[in-house]
């Protein structure tokens, strides 16, 4: 029956090392220190532990369609309990361990891997496992059930360590699923775990992670290698909880096209290592090829083995890191450095420890000598395939010849010289193809030969020369020499510009001079476009020797029959040459040449010759002009010479003077002659034909045509301080019409002659200048004339003025106009005032004027709000109402709301008081009227003035504009006290009733202002005088009606009980109207006054009294005062806000108690009144209880005894009532009576009276208070009763 796997372990624990046997073996002991200095010494860094776990994995065997994976998982974890800070978990998805690989981990020297490298193991020496001791002390093994442990100290049984098994319970599957974070059945069939001693932990988790991603390229099986790092105890300065690296293989077979071309020995794939951690992917060209071993070699173990392969891995990535290894033996050999830019792997033999090779090996020798000739077949497949992503690229594989690498690696130098010598013999140098060569088959009958040629006869060229070359074939100008020769190729831009070097190490060469030289024909050179030509010109003259073209016909030129020719360098002395020496257009001194042909004869080369060599480069220029002096004897023809003989020649010859200005003008157009002035000593001729020798004192002007002055109407006195040029000078050769711009003869007869145009006159003259619109002048004129007012220094006053007051200043919506009366909106106005308002620049027709605010603003122009910009506006209001213009304006009504917006804004004050009517009143159409501002008003608010003022808020709704007209104008905010007395004189004359409404609100505005018309003694003060009838009321006709009469016919109702007992007797006396409501009572007594002014007597001033018959002194029983108790109860009561009597008011009505004495008596008697009015006498008898005579100051009661108590006390507290409201505040009376009756009945006594008013809630202010304290103010009341 077969044993489980813990038996397994035990059955050779007993047998293999004697557990549960009495004895120890007596060489245990030193086998434990062999194997552990075996293993220290053979692996020398801590890293190989990890090598030799990859080697082992590659190794395994693995199921069918799965992936071989292998996975290291650094964790902060003591997973199997052995006390560690750390534990590495090497997991591998292989098949799983058997018996003979348990056997094998017990054992040295005995791997189950032996004898099998023909099938690609890689794994020897035998102890590859025991390598993990050098980082833990017990390493665990979890595969197919075994679950083995190991240690490295030696067991009391045994006295051995390192591979002497037992059986570890922990870690369990279940804790290994759960810290991975997989399921149990996910976890891979082997788990090696390796508790990591602490001394070695930075160690491995430095070196882990140097892993090259490049070792999975020639491990036989895996295809999956990660690293990574777990932590589930994060520190506290840690940014994350784990890292990681993986490396994904996948490998691309090649096209149809490259299978095609591989050997039979050879293979080629295309291998992506995906990087998921970083999120690239590197991706290499992979050429492997099989060669036989040649002779015998040394390895024993490898005596049975014929073939072996090489394998190359060329990187697509151009910055692929070069400290990544080069050279594999299946694993990186990190000790030994190639310096290629692509990497070897074979079968090499190593040494002990596997981490370099053996260099006194057989084996390995013959492996370094078929290196070059694996290297020639992948680099040629490379290179000739279209297909690939390497292109010339693949250049960069060769080695370098300067590399450092092989002074102490002879093998390495031999394998560079390998390379390099096939490179110098295969036709491996690209040629190019854009420059018209033609190419044969040149080593094979392989199509993709035909631009590849061996180096020798590959050649470099310059690359100016290239570009000739290339341009000459795109414009179809190809060189015979490509087609003709057939043994010299040139190399292909793209790869000399990249790898020259390179290509020198395969002994490519460069054209030398000669071959430049033979590369050259006749007719190839006279069919070259002048661009070309010019560009091999300058090449010759930098990289050709003089004496290699002396015989070459070179340089172009024009005959006598102006036929291009060629002439050869040697020929110099037969042909002479001249080029112009401030350009290269020859056709300039061409055509004047034959118009002066009698004084200079010139041969010319092609005048697009020099012009483009000076188009390239100054320095091209004067280089190309110093070599063909030199190679060919050209000279410059000077301009300046040319011209200068010719000046010399002229005498007072106008023609002739003239065609040499006209060669001086085009001289300087193109550029011959740098400056104007060089020849400005010329005699000048005037419009008139007449020539100055001498220089002209005053100022010349430009020919009329081409001047802008006769545009402007100019005074006459400037005439005799200018001469104008004459027009010949614009006259110019048949043959520059067109070439000569009038601008450049400007420009020269400024500068040499000094003429200028009317704007260039620096100094004017102190003359008018008249502008009208009849000119016809275009925005762009006047904008001319603004710039050439600003630049002066100076402008004349005449000049000034008169420029200041003429019209021509285009506006938008308003004319011409002087510039003082016009607005330029250079965005500051912010919608205050439009177009259409007041007369803004037009800028569509002059432009952006920003540039001449200031002269614009020295012309009298409104730039900007300000108090200026006030007084533009009025003045354009005053000129609109004058001209009639806003009757007939669109919008004016809107106009005049911003006009007087803005004026209000800028507080303008100009029209205050002015007579001028200067207030636009809208009607309901399109017009409306002007109006002064004594025919308005701001508000009429009872509507008794709209028709016969202007009331300004029934047409204008901005308080501001009403506030202007109010403030700023004066206009009076409502109809005053004079504009009511005139209307109550015109309601006088057509009215003879008068509503109580209508009257009140008349007469509420005189009396209030009454004070201030008879201040001012204005003419409507005197027509009141005159004119104003007084309303009044009679008892006849009774109170509801209001009539109007005389003053002298009515009266003033300032005693109540006069009035009432004549009213009962006489109904028709007429009294003056007084306002029958309360909220009148504030301007009642100024109204009181406006009548006694007017002539209205009050009824006790003309009431005469007659003394009652037997009334006298003897008669009186008791006397006595009015007291402080009654002073308080009239004054608690008329402080009420429902009387609304003021402080004052209320003062005078008590001071009429002041001294008056109360006589008691039996009988007071009859008393008989009279008074004259209106031409008639008027009597009355009063016979009462009590009667108040003021004149007296005397109030007589009837004895108590002899009266009703009751009558008395009603008629004492009426008497007082009446006798101090007055008539003008009758409505008082009743409240006043009532009130004193209530007081009456606790006799007036002060304090009494006080919790009177308390319980009323009525309260003296502090004026009544001092004035109740007043010392004539008797304490006491006398008793009524």
């Amino acid at each position: 029956m077969a044993m489980n796997p813990r038996e397994i372990i035990e059955n050779i624990r007993m047998i293999k090392f004697g557990i549960g046997s009495p004895t120890v073996n007596p060489l245990a002991n030193d086998t434990h220190h062999a194997i552990r200095e075996l293993a220290a010494g053979i692996y020398q860094k801590d890293l190989h532990f990890v090598m030799e776990l990859v080697q082992n994995a590659d190794d395994n065997e693995y199921e069918d369609g799965k992936v071989p994976e292998l996975q290291f998982v650094l964790v902060d974890e003591d997973l199997a309990g052995y006390g560690v800070q750390y534990t590495l978990l090497v997991l591998n998805n292989e098949i799983g361990f058997s018996r003979a690989n348990v056997e094998s981990l017990c054992s040295i020297g005995r791997s189950t891997k032996k004898g099998r490298r023909q099938d690609g193991y890689i794994g020897e020496k035998g102890i590859g496992f025991k390598s993990v001791f050098l980082v833990t002390h017990h390493p665990i093994v979890i595969s197919n059930g075994f679950r083995i442990g190991f240690s490295d100290s030696p067991t009391e049984s045994t006295d051995l360590g390192y591979i002497v098994p037992e059986w570890v319970e922990h870690p369990t599957d279940v804790e290994l699923s759960s810290f991975l974070g997989i399921a149990e059945n996910e976890l891979p069939s082997t788990v090696i775990v390796l508790p990591i001693r602490q001394d070695k932990v930075e160690i491995i988790k430095k070196q882990l992670f140097e892993l090259s991603p490049q070792l999975v390229l020639f491990l036989n099986k895996i295809d999956k290698l990660s690293v990574r790092e777990l932590r589930t105890k994060r520190s506290a300065g840690s940014l994350d909880g784990s890292r990681n690296m993986s490396v994904h293989r996948r490998r691309t077979a090649p096209s149809e096209l490259i299978s095609r071309m591989i050997p039979n020995d050879c293979s080629y794939s295309m291998i992506q290592l995906a990087l998921p951690a970083t999120g690239k992917e590197v991706s290499f060209h992979v050429w492997q090829q099989t060669f036989s071993m040649v002779g015998d070699h040394e390895i024993t173990d490898r005596r049975n083995i014929n073939m072996y392969k090489i394998t190359l891995a060329f990187p697509l990535d151009l910055n692929s890191n070069a400290s990544e290894p080069t050279l594999f033996a299946f694993l990186p050999m990190k000790n030994q450095s190639t310096g290629f830019k692509f990497i070897i792997n074979a079968d090499f033999v190593l040494v002990a420890s596997r981490d370099s090779i053996r260099f006194d090996s057989i084996w390995n020798d013959n492996i370094f000598q078929n290196i070059p000739e694996a290297f020639m077949s992948a680099f040629t497949c490379l290179l000739k395939t279209t297909d690939n992503q390497l292109e010339e690229d693949v250049y960069r594989f060769a080695p370098d010849t300067s590399s450092n690498a092989t002074s102490n690696q002879p093998w390495l130098a031999a394998v560079i010289d390998g390379i390099l010598q096939r490179l110098k013999v295969s036709s491996i140098v690209r040629c190019a193809e854009n420059i018209g060569q033609q190419f044969s088959v040149i080593t094979d009958s392989d199509i993709y030969s035909r631009r590849y040629s061996p180096p020798f006869y590959a050649r470099m060229v310059h690359p100016m020369f290239r570009s000739i070359l290339e341009k000459a074939q795109e414009m179809n100008f190809r060189c015979p020499w490509l087609t003709e020769n057939r043994n010299l190729y040139i190399v292909d831009a793209e790869c000399q510009g990249k790898y020259e070097r390179k290509l020198t190490d395969f002994d490519v060469r460069h054209f030398n001079s000669q071959e430049y030289a033979a590369f050259l024909s006749e007719n190839w050179l006279l069919s070259l476009p002048d661009e070309l030509y010019v560009e091999l010109l300058i090449f010759l003259s930098k990289e050709v020797r003089s004496e290699d073209l002396q015989y070459l016909p070179l340089l172009k030129y024009f005959d006598q029959e102006s036929m291009l020719k060629l002439l050869a360098p040697c020929d110099k002395n037969t042909i002479s040459l001249y080029i112009p020496e401030n350009s290269t257009d020859m056709s300039f001194l061409s055509q004047w040449i034959s118009h002066f042909a009698s004084w200079i004869s010139v041969r010319f080369m092609p005048s697009n010759i020099m012009k483009i060599a000076k188009s390239i480069s100054e320095d091209d220029f004067r280089s190309l002009y110093r070599w063909l002096g030199k190679i060919a004897g050209v000279q410059y023809l000077s301009v300046r010479s040319y011209v200068t003989k010719l000046i010399s020649l002229q005498k007072e010859n106008v023609p002739l003077s003239l065609s040499i200005v006209h060669l001086i003008l085009h001289a300087v157009e193109t550029g011959y002659v740098g400056n104007n002035k060089e020849f400005s000593n010329l005699p000048i001729v005037d419009s008139s034909g007449t020539v100055h020798m001498r220089k002209f004192m005053g100022t010349v002007l430009l020919p009329a045509s081409i001047s802008k002055w006769p545009r402007y109407d100019l005074a006459s006195s400037w005439h005799s301080h200018i001469l104008c040029l004459s027009e010949s000078y614009l006259n110019v050769p048949s043959f520059l019409k067109g070439r000569v711009r009038h601008d450049l003869i400007v420009k020269y007869l400024t500068e040499a002659m000094g003429a200028l145009d009317i704007f260039d006159i620096k100094n004017p003259p102190d003359a008018p200048l008249t502008l009208r619109s009849h000119l016809g002048l275009s925005g762009e004129e006047l904008t001319l004339f603004l710039a050439w007012l600003k630049n002066l220094w100076y402008i004349p006053p005449k000049l000034k003025m008169s420029l200041r007051e003429s019209e021509w200043v285009k506006t938008v919506k308003h004319g011409t106009r002087k510039p003082s009366a016009c607005f330029l909106d250079l965005g500051r106005w912010k919608g205050l005032l439009l177009a259409g308002d007041v007369p803004f620049v037009d800028t569509q027709c002059f432009g952006d004027l920003r540039s001449f605010e200031s002269i614009l603003k020295e012309l009298g122009m409104v730039t900007q709000p300000g108090s200026s910009a006030a007084a533009a506006v009025a003045a354009h209001v005053e000129l609109s109402l004058s001209s009639g213009i806003m009757q007939h304006s669109e919008g004016q009504n809107d106009i005049a709301k911003r006009w007087y917006a803005f004026l209000r804004s800028e507080m303008w004050m100009g029209w205050r008081n002015t007579t001028k009517p200067v207030i636009w009143i809208p009607d309901h159409s399109s017009s409306g009227t002007w109006r002064r501002i004594d025919e308005c008003v701001i508000h009429d608010r009872k509507g008794l003035f709209h028709g016969t003022l202007c009331v300004l808020d029934l047409y204008y709704r901005n308080e501001e504009i009403l506030s202007f007209f109010k403030d700023n104008v004066g206009v009076a905010e409502t109809p005053n006290a004079g504009m009511h007395c005139l209307l109550w004189i015109n309601w006088s004359e057509r009215k003879t009733r008068i509503t109580e409404e209508e009257c009140q609100n008349m007469w509420s505005v005189i009396a209030e202002g009454w004070g201030l018309l008879k201040q001012k003694r204005s003419t409507e003060l005197k027509a009141f005088y005159s004119k104003c009838r007084i309303p009044c009321t009679s008892s006849s006709t009774g109170a509801e009606q209001i009539l109007l009469a005389q003053p002298s016919e009515i009266l003033l109702s300032d005693d109540l009980v006069l009035t009432e007992a004549f009213q009962k007797a006489f109904p028709s006396l007429k009294f003056a109207w007084y306002p029958r409501n309360a909220d009148a009572s504030a301007w009642v007594d100024q109204l009181v006054q406006c009548y006694k002014d007017l002539g209205v007597n009050q009824i006790s001033d003309v009431v005469t009294v007659e003394s009652s018959k037997g009334l006298t002194r003897d008669m009186y029983f008791e006397t006595g005062s009015i007291g402080r108790g009654v002073y308080r109860a009239i004054l608690g009561y008329l402080t009420g806000t429902s009387c609304n009597v003021s402080y004052q008011t209320r003062k005078k009505m008590v001071r009429q108690l002041q001294n008056v004495k109360v006589c008691f008596m039996n009988d007071v008697g009859k008393v008989s009144y009279t008074l004259c009015i209106g031409g008639k006498v008027y009597s009355v008898d009063r016979d009462t209880n009590v009667r108040w005579e003021k004149t007296e100051r005397t109030m007589y009661v009837r004895t108590r005894g002899f009266c009703n108590k009751a009558r008395v006390a009603y008629e004492v507290t009426s008497e007082l009532a009446k006798g101090m409201v007055g008539g003008e505040r009758a409505e008082l009376v009743n409240g006043l009576r009532d009130w004193l009756l209530m007081s009456l009945a606790v006799h007036f006594e002060d304090d009494a009276v006080k919790d009177l008013l308390c319980a009323y809630n009525m309260r003296l202010t502090l004026e009544d208070e001092a004035l109740l304290q007043e010392g004539h103010i008797p304490v006491e009341t006398v008793l009524f009763f």
